[in-house]
């Protein structure tokens, strides 16, 4: 079959022209052998996939169907995305005239025409598939399933599919006949995690607890229009919402009412991007948005195990995607000490203590944990016991070391010389770890008793005493006569 030149280009240029305006990242491949005008209706052909992220640049690559050798900056393959490979049986190419107008086809009209069966196939580790043994003719290519995309292994949390696409096999690629060629459908990835904010000081000070999070933008290509970016926390029923802070992108300070909006229902708190805020990420895409949100532990439950996610919603290209971060935990113990005399295990009220975070400030006295109520002295009640919730534990380890000490022993008991470790297990204020502490009643000189032996010696003293001065005297006073 001949074909005029010139409007065998403008076709395929077309052709081309839309595949660049659908979301690919180029289109090409390998030198055919036929001059332009001639094609060979019999020869077999392919499309290659090649799946990756959203480059840095997405203008900066043509897309004419072409290998690309060295893959643009921040462009990452992405495995498992399934595709689907359709022909268009309406329309026979090897009739010279369906080539005119083919660039301006979209692919609606293109289904429009006809088609045959869909072969379907997931890219592989390198984001690449080959659909082989192709003939002559007219292909919609399609990403149809995004959820099991992986990018080294990890999800790779796919903003939205890239847009359905043709590809006209052979092409034209520098004058001449292509018959196999290389696609570059990229796709926009979201990013979202919750951290924990390190107290520092496993105080128990203070059951406020931060948590950070931050969520990439999606990058945006040529024509890519990011329509909403939310994120949704919603807090576990043991925290109450206290504020939201340091909201920045790329870095920058965002401002509360100009780019941001914080909404608060019950437990759900939202940050919603205004449209002021989607335009600062459309000017620098694909850049982090991080904030900080300040709750107060109000109650350690029956595990002393916090935990919360945050949800990540976008809409790109009038295409909606939710992802959730991964769970971010901080965990509490409790101690509770029952006070007990040590000879007769009685319960003794009134002894006071005081939590530490290491053993020398528990012997030295000196930096008190306190609770949200400045709190730092805790004391025994009738039952001889007093209990000291929400004590930071690690998260990894489930338990952490404090040291008590006591302040004040009750009335007639000796005082504590040294300080208790206790390692505190995470769990509620129903299970809290338990120390006994027992003390000893203060051990005095003893006293004479009335009428035992100590007052008859006193009394054989005193007679004594008086009966040596009797005779002392008696002896004088005869010296004194003679």
């Amino acid at each position: 079959m001949t074909m005029r030149g010139s409007h065998l280009k403008r076709s395929l240029l077309g052709v081309a022209a839309a595949l660049v305006a659908v979301s690919t990242l180029g289109l090409g491949a390998a030198t055919a052998n036929a001059a332009p005008g001639n094609i060979d209706p019999d020869r077999i052909g392919s499309i290659t996939v090649n799946k990756f992220t959203q480059p840095d640049n997405p203008g900066s690559v043509p897309g004419d169907g072409s290998k690309l050798d060295i893959l643009p900056a921040g462009a990452l393959p992405i495995e498992g995305v399934e595709f689907s490979v359709t022909p268009v049986t309406g329309l026979d190419l090897s009739v010279p005239a369906n080539w005119e107008g083919i660039g301006e086809l979209t692919v609606d009209a293109a289904r429009a025409l006809g088609t045959g069966s869909a072969t379907s196939a997931t890219t592989a580790a390198d984001g690449s598939y080959t659909f082989a043994g192709l003939p002559v003719g007219l292909y919609i290519v399609e990403e149809t399933d995004i959820t099991g995309g992986l990018i080294d292994g990890e999800p790779a949390n796919i903003t939205a599919p890239a847009a359905a696409y043709l590809v006209a096999l052979p092409t034209v690629i520098n004058d001449q006949w292509v018959y196999d060629v290389h696609t570059y459908p990229k796709n926009s990835t979201n990013a979202v995690e919750k951290q924990l904010i390190d107290p520092g000081t496993p105080d128990y000070a203070k059951t406020h607890r931060a948590w950070g999070i931050t969520a990439t933008a999606p990058k945006l290509g040529q024509g890519d229009v990011l329509k909403a970016l939310a994120l949704s926390d919603t807090l576990d029923a043991r925290l109450s919402f206290e504020s939201i802070a340091d909201v920045t992108y790329a870095g920058a300070a965002l401002i509360e009412g100009t780019d941001y909006t914080v909404e608060a229902q019950g437990q759900k708190v939202t940050l919603s991007l205004t449209a002021a805020g989607l335009a600062r990420v459309a000017d620098n895409s694909g850049q982090p948005l991080a904030y900080t949100i300040h709750t107060k532990v109000v109650d350690l439950g029956d595990d002393g195990v916090i935990t919360n996610d945050v949800e990540y919603y976008t809409n790109l290209n009038d295409i909606e995607n939710l992802i959730d971060s991964d769970p971010a935990v901080s965990e509490f113990g409790s101690i509770r000490i029952d006070k007990a005399d040590g000879a007769n295990g009685q319960a003794l009220a009134g002894a006071k203590f005081s939590v530490y975070a290491s053993e020398s400030d528990a012997r030295n006295k000196t930096n008190a944990l306190a609770n949200d109520a400045g709190d730092t002295v805790f004391v025994t009640d009738d039952n001889g016991s007093t209990l000291i919730p929400s004590l930071a534990t690690d998260s990894a380890t489930h338990e952490r070391t404090y040291w008590i000490a006591e302040i004040e022993a009750p009335q007639g008991y000796v005082l504590l010389a040294d300080p208790i470790e206790v390692t505190v297990q995470t769990s509620g204020t129903a299970t809290p770890t338990v120390q006994v502490v027992e003390n000893q009643k203060t051990i005095l000189p003893n006293l004479p008793i009335t009428g035992g032996a100590g007052t008859a010696m006193l009394t054989l003293a005193g007679l004594l005493v008086l009966g040596g001065t009797v005779f002392v005297a008696t002896r004088m006073k005869r010296k004194a006569t003679a």
